[in-house]
């Protein structure tokens, strides 16, 4: 038998399996298509927070900046260790944003 007959006596069979094989090969495409937008948009949603965080703490070490009693610092009145606990721990979650 030739392939010429084989399609013309089974003409019906041969449709329902392509359309079978069509139709999986098309759901396994949906499903990387769901899974790469779902790991999409899980990683702009960490990378906004991301941003958000780093933000909030950019904010919060320059109002820190803004408000450090410089003259107590220059008379010395706050010592090192002091200055440094006003100081480091903002610095510390600023760049905490960063990882």
């Amino acid at each position: 038998m030739t392939l010429k007959e084989i399609l013309s006596t089974y003409w019906s069979q041969t449709i329902l399996a392509l359309a079978a094989i069509g139709y999986f090969v098309q759901r396994i495409y949906e499903l990387k298509l769901k899974k790469e937008e779902s790991r999409h948009s899980l990683f702009q949603e960490r990378k906004i927070n991301t941003i958000m965080k780093f933000l909030f703490y950019y904010a919060k070490v320059e109002q820190m900046w803004q408000h450090i009693p410089y003259i107590a610092i220059i008379q010395n009145i706050h010592t090192a260790k002091e200055i440094d606990e006003m100081i480091w721990p903002l610095m510390n979650d600023l760049q905490g944003t960063k990882k």
